[in-house]
């Protein structure tokens, strides 16, 4: 059950990052468990639903983790060029953690008015949010932050900026937002707010920033080295670091992969990534 446990994280939160080849192995995977596990049989349905199914069962009513693999699978193909970049699909529910990375892959294939979109139990859009924390931060380092320990606003603000991450380009706050991450860089072995920046899904919002502001991988390689072998035991949650980190740094990364032990196996996961 826990490898099952690992491909539906996978397939409901980061489907979209892997390559359109991911789809035949985590297909091969399911077919194996299905003889065991109804799950696996209604996972790999969801995997072979057409676009129309994926939008029904994303609009019926249903539960809310399935939605998010049809989600995930509809904007997945999307990206690959199998559904047609004028296809929409809606999102109408905000209450799961991994709705950030619903939002994200939407961004990313150019649905509209994503930054302004209000995460569930928020007053404020992303886009809103991130001006405000970014203001916190240069203002004072969120030293002076109302909410429990600062090192929560860190995480906060990395979010909301992975949500904006598709289109980071565009942010009328950019140039704030590489001061953010630059002190990151230099500076997150200084601050005890930063002590947990290579927990897994910390490390895995720093990895999508980096990736998205298109640092020149020689400049992060040695701090992000630094704080993914900090945690020899990685999850699931650990993919979004992992794959960021293949696509900026290639061989120096599947070097260091044998160093860790990750849910699911680094077999899977480089089958998945197509290395």
């Amino acid at each position: 059950m826990g490898q099952l446990s690992t491909l539906n994280t996978i397939t409901q939160a980061f489907l979209y990052m892997l390559p359109a080849g991911a789809g035949k192995v985590l297909q091969e995977q399911l077919t194996i468990m299905s003889a065991t596990y109804s799950r696996a049989q209604q996972m790999k349905a969801m995997l072979q639903a057409s676009s129309d199914e994926l939008i029904r069962q994303v609009r019926d009513d249903g539960d809310e983790e399935d939605k998010l693999i049809s989600l995930n699978v509809f904007l997945w193909r999307q990206s690959h060029g199998v559904i047609p970049v004028t296809a929409r699909i809606e999102c109408g529910f905000l209450k799961h953690p991994f709705v950030r990375y619903i939002h994200r892959y939407m961004a990313a294939n150019g649905y509209e008015r994503i930054a302004e979109q209000i995460p569930f139990q928020h007053k404020d859009s992303y886009a809103a949010e991130a001006r405000r924390l970014l203001n916190e931060f240069a203002r004072s380092r969120f030293e002076d932050s109302e909410d429990d320990g600062n090192g929560n606003q860190y995480w906060h603000l990395l979010s909301l900026l992975n949500v904006l991450g598709p289109q980071i380009n565009n942010f009328d706050y950019l140039s704030e937002v590489v001061h953010f991450c630059d002190y990151l860089i230099y500076d997150y072995k200084s601050n005890p707010a930063l002590n947990e920046l290579h927990d897994d899904i910390d490390l895995s919002a720093f990895a999508l920033l980096l990736m998205d502001l298109q640092i020149e991988p020689s400049k992060t390689w040695l701090v992000f080295k630094d704080l993914f072998l900090q945690s020899k035991n990685r999850t699931v949650v650990s993919y979004p670091a992992l794959l960021a980190g293949l696509q900026m740094y290639g061989e120096l990364m599947v070097v260091e992969l044998p160093a860790v032990e990750l849910q699911g196996g680094i077999d899977l996961f480089l089958r998945l990534a197509g290395r």
